[in-house]
């Protein structure tokens, strides 16, 4: 659960054990490219809530509120 400057989100992250093939960026007009990254190496560009998200992942917790005060 995230809130931005003027919207509320409900985000559902899935993480894969396998996968086969080549990434494909089917939202061009929002992302440049997309590429595969270590967790302990992310892009200095990393959106903060992508990067909660990975942290929360590794401490196995499974809800979060982010960006509520």
């Amino acid at each position: 659960h995230r809130k931005s400057t003027d919207r509320e989100y409900f985000d559902v992250f899935l993480e894969a054990t396998k996968y086969s093939g080549d990434i494909k960026n089917n939202e061009e007009n929002k992302c440049d490219h997309l590429d595969w990254f270590l967790v302990n190496s992310l892009p200095e560009n990393t959106l903060d809530y992508i990067s909660h998200v990975l942290k929360l992942i590794k401490e196995e917790k499974h809800f979060s509120n982010f960006g509520f005060e």
